[in-house]
């Protein structure tokens, strides 16, 4: 009597769990994927977020009457940037605004000013460097021997730079901004040293055109259209996602070699054109004699799902 109760449960459990795709993450790749879906006519899938929010990098907190970015902060380009094409297709931006001008000022440790044309010098320098650190990839250039880095290779250039120099204290403050405009350099590309990032791949990113434009209403807003048509009920939060079980077993039209070895970082794809794979599947249909014989060799076999996700807080999904 209990057992079958727990039968029946599990049974229900398992049918509310089940979706046609399941959706890792809740930043704006995830976001864009039940998008999506959604203009394609598929509903059952499920936003699977870690945190207790949605957004991802994308985090404003408020501070009195302003909103304060604790991450992304700008829309880096305009042309073909699908990010700013949903800005402007919220009324999120006005393209016709002009940005205040900023004067930048940097000093020393003791307070004093470092001259602007110091300071002008120095970064068309360090644009210089790092344009040519891009030429690697671009030219298929090789690099001077032993260096394998961008902070290696931009530390060279500007030790050859400063070399010029007759004073010790101009090579010193010179050096400093080196240093620093190095390290802003990391927080743009998400390291830790810019000796992490490899000086033969630095060419392989595309900048998009249309300078840099932030939402005068923080960088969250951008949120609210990208959830608008997605049921709440869809996106569970506080849900770390702990295992993914790929059963190619379980999939005719995968084999071992396609699935390789289970991790948590798989390369299948999430979403699946649903048309195409039923196109496919009836592509490869072979006559009724030939499918007689297969199918007496090899029975086909019908699960009630391919893949399993398992969260940290021990709820199962499967797709």
């Amino acid at each position: 009597m209990i057992m079958g109760d727990d039968n029946s449960n599990s049974s229900k459990k398992c049918e509310t769990n089940k979706f046609d795709v399941i959706i890792i993450g809740g930043g704006m790749a995830g976001l864009a994927a039940a998008n999506h879906l959604l203009k394609n006519g598929i509903e059952n899938f499920v936003i699977l977020e870690a945190r207790k929010r949605i957004g991802g990098r994308i985090i404003s907190i408020p501070m009195k009457n302003h909103k304060v970015e604790l991450g992304a902060n700008w829309i880096h380009g305009v042309l073909g940037n699908p990010i700013f094409e949903i800005a402007m297709a919220n009324n999120l931006v006005n393209i016709i605004n002009i940005p205040k001008p900023h004067k930048v000022i940097a000093a020393t440790e003791d307070g004093k000013q470092v001259p602007f044309g110091v300071l002008h010098e120095i970064h068309e320098a360090y644009v210089c460097f790092l344009r040519r650190c891009e030429e690697y990839f671009l030219c298929q250039y090789l690099p001077p021997p032993d260096i394998h880095s961008v902070g290696e290779h931009i530390n060279l250039e500007a030790t050859i730079y400063l070399e010029r120099l007759p004073s010790s204290e101009e090579k010193k403050l010179r050096r400093l901004i080196f240093d620093c405009l190095l390290k802003r350099e990391t927080c743009i590309s998400g390291c830790n040293t810019m000796d992490e990032i490899d000086l033969l791949e630095l060419g392989s990113y595309t900048e998009l055109q249309g300078g840099n434009i932030m939402i005068p209403t923080g960088y969250s807003s951008i949120l609210e259209p990208m959830t608008k048509n997605i049921a709440p009920e869809k996106i569970l939060l506080d849900h770390p996602v702990k295992k993914i079980i790929w059963d190619s077993d379980q999939h005719d039209s995968r084999n071992l070699d396609d699935m390789g070895e289970e991790s948590e970082d798989s390369d299948q794809t999430v979403i699946e054109d649903v048309s195409k794979a039923t196109t496919s599947e009836k592509a490869v249909q072979p006559s009724e004699d030939a499918s007689t014989a297969e199918g007496a060799q090899k029975p086909k076999k019908k699960h009630s799902s391919y893949v399993e996700v398992n969260c940290e807080n021990e709820k199962t999904f499967y797709a």
